[in-house]
């Protein structure tokens, strides 16, 4: 799993494809509170079809064609999420 800021409205976390199945990228448009949980944050996702890392390094959620997905293999070690979970809210830190 990677994940990073496209900008200030959208994060992008992208799952890379495996043997048996192809990879995700969700596009996250920022709220202007911290996400409360997974559902929170699941609410103001989309999910598009990734097939390599090139193409979430290039991929600009206001400027694509790709058709949204309706679901996610989203599974990853819990460190990495917790840590994605950590930067995703990093931004409001400072008013808590």
């Amino acid at each position: 799993m990677e994940y990073r800021f496209a900008s200030q409205e959208y994060f992008l976390i992208y799952m890379p494809p495996t043997s048996y199945r192809e990879g995700d990228i969700l596009v996250v448009e920022m709220i202007d509170r911290p996400f409360k949980g997974f559902h929170d944050l699941a609410k103001h996702c989309k999910n598009y079809a990734c097939h390599s890392r090139e193409e979430y390094l290039n991929f600009d959620p206001m400027n694509h064609d790709k058709p949204e997905k309706f679901s996610s293999g989203f599974s990853a070690d819990k460190v990495l999420v917790d840590a994605m979970w950590k930067t995703v809210n990093a931004r409001f830190a400072k008013n808590e």
